[in-house]
């Protein structure tokens, strides 16, 4: 009887511990991915933690850094090539 209320207990706490460490930020990750697929580079991802999930979430929001500086580059090299061939 108690022992099956306390392995019950005590798989509830390691179940909420991992929704709430794990599971959420790299659901909010995901959903941040999926923003940057569809073309917002300027998607990040909070950061609270400094364990492996918040380093993974560093990086997202570096990777997506470095999107947006690699578009606006290129975007920028598009119009100096147009101008190039408008005035040929």
């Amino acid at each position: 009887g108690a022992t099956l209320l306390t392995a019950l207990g005590t798989a509830a706490v390691l179940i909420a511990m991992t929704r709430r460490w794990i599971v959420s930020p790299l659901g909010r990750l995901v959903e941040a991915a999926k923003r940057v697929e569809a073309g917002d580079g300027r998607a990040r991802v909070e950061v609270s933690a400094n364990d492996e999930i918040g380093r993974l979430g560093e990086a997202f929001n570096a990777m997506s850094a470095a999107i947006v500086d690699r578009e606006t580059r290129l975007a920028g090299a598009r119009r100096n090539l147009q101008e190039v061939l408008d005035n040929m």
